[in-house]
């Protein structure tokens, strides 16, 4: 069901529910509806916030594309809960999301989040096999 932005903002609707972790600009994802890839600043279970070319309309639903090493695509759908200059009126723009409610996208937050907090995804100990591959 689509939800107008009106009813998104000031209805709490995508507001802070869960800790956020920074992510320090290694985690890259495709925005697959409009064809750009953004860098992810922040992410939690309920939303993250990217770092996009383009402005975007709050309310807007995007498909996107998370790319791991050794691992297939993940799935995610989010809608666009706020867009931000980040240049005072110019881009890039700072965007915030909040993941849809299907299952599809849920299972893939979960497994977003334990790549990102596994250590060893973004900086193997000596010893361990690296793995091949940008760390998106």
């Amino acid at each position: 069901m689509d939800m107008p932005a009106s009813l998104l903002q000031g209805s709490g609707f995508g507001r802070r529910l869960f800790p956020r972790l920074s992510i320090d600009g290694t985690l890259l994802v495709r925005d697959v509806t409009i064809g750009v890839t953004m860098s992810v600043e922040d992410l939690s279970a309920g939303g993250f916030r990217t770092i996009s070319p383009l402005p975007l309309h709050a309310g807007t639903r995007h498909a996107f594309e998370v790319v791991q090493p050794g691992a297939p695509a993940l799935r995610l759908v989010a809608r666009v809960v706020h867009c931000s200059s980040v240049l005072h009126g110019q881009g890039p723009y700072a965007i915030g999301w909040v993941f849809e409610r299907d299952f599809g996208t849920s299972a893939n937050v979960l497994r977003l989040l334990d790549y990102v907090t596994d250590a060893t995804s973004f900086a193997p100990e000596a010893g361990e096999p690296s793995r091949s591959g940008p760390a998106y």
